[in-house]
């Protein structure tokens, strides 16, 4: 069934949801990535699946109906796509030099929540971005990477290597607590702070 998209369920049963175009056996789809319902990071694709085309400059976007909508994407050759994460380092799978290229989580400051498009015959990463009215392709370039041509086989990020990491989604919690200044010794005074007696590491406390 080349180019149908199907839904299975827990149980076991297949339902097919949408159906790419399958114009010949050289359509290879790649990269499928599920957007979260969020119009204001994701606009007219909100809820959406996402799907590439290494032969076909396209991105596809299927919506909650089945519908399918081509995009032209500046004749990409599209490997991966990925939800740029807070705090993670990007790797990249390099089938020419045999190597796994990383980049570290400092180079996508500011991007958390935009598509990060890999292709796969370039040296290239791009960033497709919604900037309230329309989708901005930028290409991000790493002029860090250890080759200077690649050809990435998929692409993901993780929260390891590459030096240390920003927290992952830090939780605020506010603390009670109660003293009681007995008077003893005569004329002393009384102070207050937390401190971590056990538990993770990483923890900071924003008053005494």
């Amino acid at each position: 069934d080349l180019g149908g998209v199907w839904r299975i369920t827990s149980a076991g049963i297949a339902t097919k949801v949408a159906q790419l175009p399958s114009n010949s056996s050289n359509s290879y789809y790649e990269g499928l990535l599920t957007l979260p319902n969020n119009p204001t990071l994701y606009g007219p694709w909100a809820g959406a699946l996402l799907v590439g085309s290494e032969t076909v400059p396209n991105i596809y976007v299927i919506s909650v109906s089945g519908t399918v909508t081509p995009y032209t994407l500046n004749n990409l050759a599209i490997e991966d796509l990925n939800i740029i994460p807070a705090g993670q380092n990007l790797y990249g799978v390099d089938t020419i030099n045999n190597d796994v290229l990383g980049v570290p989580f400092s180079a996508f400051v500011g991007m958390q929540g935009d598509i990060l498009v890999t292709v796969e015959y370039a040296t290239d990463w791009y960033r497709i971005h919604w900037n309230g009215t329309s989708f901005a392709l930028t290409t991000l370039y790493n002029s860090g990477l250890a080759y200077p041509s690649a050809s990435f086989e998929g692409a993901t990020f993780a929260p390891a290597g590459l030096g240390p990491l920003a927290p992952l989604n830090p939780v605020s919690v506010q603390l009670n607590g109660t003293i009681t200044d007995t008077g003893l010794p005569s004329g002393s005074t009384i102070s207050s702070s937390w401190s971590l007696v056990s538990g993770p590491t990483g923890v900071n406390f924003a008053a005494p």
